[in-house]
């Protein structure tokens, strides 16, 4: 086993030097301190090379660590970020929303300040808060919208907030492009002469246009959520059914003749 042994040197009164030694069984200390060191080894890998960034913040907002997806992520190509304010890297993309950088009127409550105050001392765990800030580089600004969750964690006693951001943009303009064409492609469909339906495989009707009405008496109301096969008229249904089917399953365009119940 290890022990820590202390020596105390003594001369006797008989001018002969003799040693006091205390033991100490340390072997529990250091086994605990060695898979401690491990599991810092283990962290800081996966801190590294994670493809998240992930910074630890303290209580001031001043960043004490951050990984190289995070440097990537924030457009930090030059200086280092240690020490400095989290608030000095990123600026709310709406004004006095979402804003660290403490020149906002309303930054007391702030949301973001407010979250990592909540991680840090009342040590609660937040998960998705989505977030806009504003990034300068290649000479323009840019919106970067981020999705933040964090844990709190403690370093040599102090209490601080390991934060993962992973950036949402792509999917924040995906979602922008979808809705700005569901609205266009509306307002072709609702004037179009023909109708026009959308159908899922099983011929569920998802969308009908108004045109419906005119053409089969039925309103897109009345349409939404039956099936079109039931409005085949029954002498085609069986061969009408089979032959729609069988051609929606293959994905391709196609023409064909059907026979379609009035209202």
């Amino acid at each position: 086993r290890l022990f820590y042994v202390q020596a105390i040197r003594h001369q006797s009164h008989l001018r002969q030097t003799i040693y006091y030694l205390s033991f100490m069984d340390i072997q529990e200390q250091r086994s605990a301190e060695n898979a401690l060191t491990k599991e810092r080894i283990v962290f800081q890998d996966i801190f590294n090379h994670s493809p998240i960034g992930l910074a630890i913040i303290e209580g001031h907002h001043r960043i004490t660590q951050v990984n190289p997806a995070f440097l990537e992520m924030f457009h930090i190509t030059s200086g280092n970020p240690i020490g400095t304010d989290f608030g000095s890297l990123v600026s709310c993309h709406e004004k006095n929303v979402f804003q660290m950088c403490g020149e906002a009127e309303n930054c007391a409550s702030c949301g973001l300040n407010q979250t990592l105050k909540s991680i840090i001392y009342d040590k609660n765990k937040h998960i998705g808060l989505e977030f806009s800030i504003k990034q300068h580089y290649e000479q323009k600004t840019h919106a970067i919208y981020v999705r933040m969750s964090g844990v709190p964690v403690e370093q040599n006693g102090d209490p601080q907030a390991l934060i993962l951001f992973e950036d949402i943009t792509k999917t924040r303009e995906f979602e922008r492009i979808l809705i700005h064409n569901e609205r266009q492609l509306r307002i072709i469909t609702d004037n179009m002469q023909e109708a026009l339906s959308y159908l899922d495989q099983k011929g569920k009707i998802l969308y009908a246009s108004p045109a419906h009405v005119k053409l089969m008496g039925y309103t897109p109301e009345e349409l939404l959520s039956t099936n079109f096969f039931d409005y085949i008229d029954e002498n085609r249904l069986v061969d009408g059914k089979d032959q729609l089917y069988q051609r929606m399953q293959h994905r391709t365009v196609y023409s064909i003749e059907l026979p379609l119940k009035r209202k």
